[in-house]
């Protein structure tokens, strides 16, 4: 499992961009629970991901409208997200540059918004470091992302994506219309009914839209 760092950054960004919000979360939740050793295990689940450098990593999110920037290091399990935008936008930034500063600190609880973003900073500095886990500054850089992850677990928890609209976004991704769950889910009218939020998603289909859009089952559960 990854230690995904900087929600509250992808929480700025699920309220800037309402439409891809969903896809947003979806991405977050799906991360989260992976287990990639390296790059390239990485990039058979995520065929759109581009590298950028060493670590920093680039998500095209509902199809190539919007680009996540994201910083992985693979040895720590980390995730740090960095910048995210529209395809235009993303065009106009320095991908390599998308970075910040820190000089050494001290490690303690975290309990502020400037200490938070402090750590932030700092645990991009460590990284560029390339430690080994087993080094003195290793293990400080594993008990800083311990104590960042305390503090966003506490002040920025991210939701689950809304359930139906995880089924549209998963179906937009994967080029599918409302007739082709016409036989699996049911007759047309069903359907409508049931992506419009007129009728209940059940167990069964729950069970459905999870194996085949690979939603998560937490999704279903909140």
């Amino acid at each position: 499992m990854f230690n995904i760092i900087t929600r509250r950054t992808l929480l700025e960004y699920v309220k800037q961009y309402p439409l891809a919000s969903t896809a947003l979360l979806e991405w977050y939740h799906e991360l989260e629970k992976a287990d990639f050793k390296n790059f390239n295990e990485l990039k058979e689940v995520y065929g759109n991901a581009s590298l950028v450098g060493d670590e920093r990593m680039v998500f095209n999110i509902m199809g190539n409208k919007f680009r996540l920037v994201v910083r992985i290091v693979f040895e720590y399990k980390a995730i740090q997200v960095k910048w995210f935008g529209t395809h235009a936008e993303y065009d106009k930034i320095d991908v390599e540059s998308v970075i910040f500063k820190k000089d050494n600190m001290e490690l303690k609880i975290i309990k502020t918004e400037e200490l938070y973003q402090d750590y932030l900073n700092w645990v991009d500095e460590l990284f560029d470091k390339q430690l080994s886990p087993d080094t003195k500054e290793g293990e400080m850089l594993q008990v800083a992302l311990l104590l960042i992850k305390q503090y966003e677990d506490a002040n920025y928890p991210v939701p689950m994506p809304d359930p139906i609209e995880a089924i549209k976004a998963k179906m937009k991704e994967a080029g599918l219309r409302n007739k082709d769950l016409v036989g699996k889910v049911g007759s047309k009218g069903y359907v409508s009914s049931i992506l419009s939020g007129r009728k209940p998603l059940t167990l069964e289909l729950a069970k459905l839209f999870h194996r085949e859009l690979n939603i998560p089952a937490e999704v279903f559960l909140s």
